[in-house]
């Protein structure tokens, strides 16, 4: 969908950083439909640098690829765009494909002082060589840092402020599945598009891809960011504090999701939050099979705590006020613990299902 779309826009190029597919053994079907979709539109040009998780496995499955298909390697490579801006810029397309972990963890190992580790990874971006006369372009994948010294693999971390001056006007990032635009220096931008479709509940929010214009006569480049996703995953807190009842809390979870308005085509995690008294009637598969009815798909996640008060079973001169009293007395208990020994027991005794 999102190749038609940039079909009928007129786009020139489409760019893919990296993670394209997922795994290393994808099935033939699949790969064939996105072969067929590139080939299928020879008025744009596909520049795709594969990410950590593409394990070339796209290149592997055929003898021969698109012609409009342009691909990255282990170096940095450079393609002008054909066509010229009305000042004689050019518009040029520029990448690198990082090594994967294990490929630097071997190099390591075959140095001494590790070297290649060094001029592998950490070294990469002061290699890069750019034109500043042109309109610069640059692919890359991975997790963008401030500094040489923070944490995370070899492999997956893109330094910052080595690529800064250095005549690059747009950064396009693959790695982080969320939308993220800011400046690079004074003259570029760097910009995680994020993913096309929310692949779960940590993923949510709108998704979609970004369009990039070039001004034909100034070379200024101005961006938008298109939500594109079929459906968007949402994730909701519902305080239902004070509530004593299933209905009460139904309410509150009806009221939450019509101020927000969803599509019924959403996907909703929806998390109870609050305190509630451990008598307090609640039945999640109840509530989650009311509020699912107006969505694709909703579930619910109890994230409540429980409010109970010494001084309530003090002088209940129950089985229950005993056994609330014993588990408050133990000091080998944690406070979270004995809410939720407080509520399995206060439930056992009035003979319902835990």
């Amino acid at each position: 969908r999102m190749v038609e779309y940039g079909s009928d826009l007129g786009v020139e190029a489409i760019l893919i950083s990296g993670d394209l597919f997922d795994t290393d053994r994808i099935f033939g079907a699949t790969a064939a439909a996105i072969k067929n979709s590139i080939a299928g539109h020879p008025e744009i040009c596909f520049y795709y640098l594969q990410g950590n998780h593409d394990h070339g496995c796209f290149r592997k499955m055929f003898a021969s690829l698109p012609e409009n298909l342009k691909l990255f390697g282990g170096n940095w490579t450079c393609f002008p765009m054909d066509r010229q801006l009305e000042n004689g810029r050019k518009i040029v397309i520029s990448g690198i494909e990082i090594p994967s972990n294990a490929k630097v963890e071997q190099e390591n190992k075959l140095s001494v002082e590790g070297s290649l580790f060094v001029e592998g990874s950490l070294s990469m971006e002061s290699r890069l060589s750019l034109d500043e006369k042109d309109i610069n372009i640059v692919m890359l994948h991975g997790q963008i840092v401030d500094s040489h010294s923070q944490n995370g693999t070899a492999s997956d971390l893109i330094h910052l402020p080595d690529l800064k001056n250095k005549g690059i006007d747009y950064l396009a990032l693959g790695h982080i599945h969320s939308y993220r635009l800011e400046a690079l220096d004074g003259r570029g931008k760097y910009c995680y598009p994020g993913c096309l479709e929310g692949r779960g509940f940590d993923e949510v929010g709108e998704k979609g891809f970004v369009v990039v214009d070039i001004e034909e006569k100034t070379g200024d480049i101005t961006t938008e960011f298109v939500p594109f996703a079929y459906r968007t995953i949402y994730q909701v807190e519902v305080d239902v504090t004070g509530c004593d009842t299933n209905t009460q809390m139904e309410e509150r979870i009806r009221e939450s999701l019509a101020v927000s308005r969803y599509s019924p085509k959403s996907l909703i995690s929806l998390e109870l939050v609050g305190e509630l008294y451990p008598e307090v009637e609640k039945n999640l598969d109840y509530l989650e099979k009311i509020a699912s009815s107006g969505f694709y798909f909703l579930r619910i996640k109890d994230r409540t705590t429980f409010r109970i008060k010494e001084e309530d079973y003090l002088y209940d001169a129950s089985l229950k006020g005993e056994f609330v009293r014993k588990v408050l007395e133990d000091e080998n208990l944690s406070e979270e613990d004995k809410s939720m020994i407080i509520r399995y027991g206060i439930l056992a005794l009035r003979g319902e299902e835990l």
